[in-house]
């Protein structure tokens, strides 16, 4: 660059941001104050940030040329009085610059927007296709889980009430059994008080017996 005649400036930060680009709107507009109209000036750059100074140059009837890349924001182009590719100028060294006017660049742009812009809308349906498939997918999944379960507490359920049955038909034969017991024991008892009764109702009626007669021997010898 110094042996094409570019100085170079550099641009100490010191803290504060954008200094390059500030110095660069500076020497812009005093170059513009120090050489009169017609001039011509040329800017590297692809920041949007130079679009104001561009369009107050270009007002004042300067011709300036932006060189930036492919992708520059359409404000910045269309602020230009020309614009040239950065690898074309790169590449072309010594050699004539075929320039494109701002006009083209910005309609080139607007349809690198809109093939992007489809481009996005597309993989936006693609990603709301998947997630609705993915939410399909959980909802039938959910779905199964709950019926499963409500199979399963289903059964549970049946299971328990089988399980209370029997041991209700357990308690009452259990209750049965005692009852038939306790019948039994009292046919025993009452049985058993009859006999009684009836041995000592037998003993009472017998006459009481006799003490046998005494019998008296006579006596041998005189007397």
């Amino acid at each position: 660059l110094q042996a094409s005649g570019v100085s170079l400036t550099d641009c100490a930060p010191n803290g504060r941001k954008e200094v390059a680009d500030k110095m660069i709107i500076v020497d812009m507009l005093a170059y513009a104050m120090d050489h009169p109209a017609p001039r011509t000036l040329v800017l590297i750059s692809g920041d949007r940030d130079y679009a104001y100074a561009l369009a107050v140059l270009r007002l004042r009837r300067y011709h300036v040329v932006l060189v930036t890349l492919g992708n520059a924001h359409a404000s910045l182009v269309a602020q230009a009085s020309e614009c040239l590719d950065w690898y074309t100028v790169v590449g072309q060294v010594g050699q004539p610059v075929l320039a494109r006017s701002p006009e083209r660049v910005v309609a080139e742009a607007e349809v690198k927007v809109v093939v992007t812009a489809t481009k996005k809308a597309g993989a936006a349906k693609k990603g709301a296709a998947k997630k609705g498939a993915a939410k399909k997918g959980a909802a039938k999944k959910g779905a199964a889980k709950k019926g499963a379960a409500k199979k399963g507490a289903v059964k549970k359920g049946a299971a328990k009430k089988s399980a209370a049955k029997k041991g209700a038909a357990k308690k009452g034969a259990a209750k049965k059994a005692a009852v038939a017991a306790k019948a039994k024991a009292k046919v025993k008892a009452a049985s058993k008080g009859k006999k009684t009764r009836a041995k000592a109702n037998a003993g009472a009626a017998k006459p009481a017996s006799k003490a046998p007669a005494t019998v008296k021997k006579p006596m041998m010898g005189g007397g």
